[in-house]
């Protein structure tokens, strides 16, 4: 079999800080669905997010849980 090469967007490899780790597909999927957000200045989370985004100083961003859905 053939290795395929993975073609990466120039917007996607933009977004990402030097050195940073590419994100998984469950993040990618989390944001896409809108259940990952960032906080509002208020410092709370939207009622339809489950997991917020934190900025840490360096620039690089991680997703916590912090709730579950309930439909």
């Amino acid at each position: 079999m053939r290795a395929r090469n993975k073609k990466v967007s120039p917007q996607k490899a933009a977004s990402t800080p030097a050195g940073a780790p590419e994100p998984s597909r469950f993040e990618t999927d989390l944001l896409t669905r809108g259940e990952a957000m960032e906080l509002t200045p208020d410092g709370k989370l939207p009622l339809e997010a489950t997991h917020a985004i934190v900025k840490k100083p360096d620039g690089t961003r991680t997703i916590k849980r912090v709730r579950f859905k309930a439909f």
